[in-house]
């Protein structure tokens, strides 16, 4: 091995801030952490502004608008399913404040474990974000074929609820994509952290 590759040359550029051949530097981490948490903040305020509105609307059609039954216990449990979906989230999403006091050289692993939170988060979210809302969607759209009278007009309303589930069906197959995309990014960056660290 190379002197300029060995461990213990690698572990004191790495203390040091240096930047040996893409080895990000400990003032780099710092930046890339902050960047991260600023994200993860956007991203949660997204999702809770978007759960307020959609429960708000399911909330309006179970007590407002006309519907049946089944009709209004779909809503009920689609609002139940946000509200899960958004306290998940804030239990194990929000991102864990910075502690000041963290040395240089511990950063680094600070920001890995939180990397490590996030993937794992996003790694799960057919049980936590997506199954969760799955019932109530169902329920709400054959609720009104279910419930509508038999005959002629009747299946009309079984082909828009069928293609309204497979509308959403490809919805969440899209964001189950997205967020494994997301997860091989994070995956990278620890990585990157990893070889720093064993550096």
């Amino acid at each position: 091995m190379p002197e300029e590759w060995s461990p213990d040359r690698l572990r004191s550029l790495w203390q040091s801030g240096v930047e040996p051949q893409g080895l990000p530097s400990a003032e780099d981490v710092r930046r890339r952490a902050r960047a991260f948490e600023r994200r993860l903040r956007w991203r949660n305020l997204q999702e809770y502004v978007a759960a307020a509105l959609v429960a708000g609307v399911f909330t309006y059609v179970a007590f407002v608008a006309e519907g049946t039954i089944l009709l209004r216990l779909g809503c009920a449990l689609c609002v139940g399913g946000i509200l899960y979906v958004a306290v998940h989230l804030y239990r194990h999403g929000s991102p864990q404040a910075e502690d000041p006091a963290v040395a240089t050289t511990d950063y680094a692993a600070c920001y890995r474990r939180e990397l490590e939170r996030q993937r794992d988060l996003l790694r799960g979210v057919w049980r936590w974000y997506l199954g969760p809302l799955v019932p109530g969607m169902v329920l709400f759209m054959i609720s009104v074929p279910l419930e509508a009278p038999i005959g002629p007009r009747r299946w009309p309303l079984w082909i828009a609820a069928i293609a309204g589930a497979g509308f959403a069906g490809l919805v969440f197959l899209a964001v189950a994509r997205l967020n494994q995309v997301a997860v091989r990014r994070i995956e990278r960056e620890i990585e990157t952290l990893r070889v720093g660290e064993e550096a």
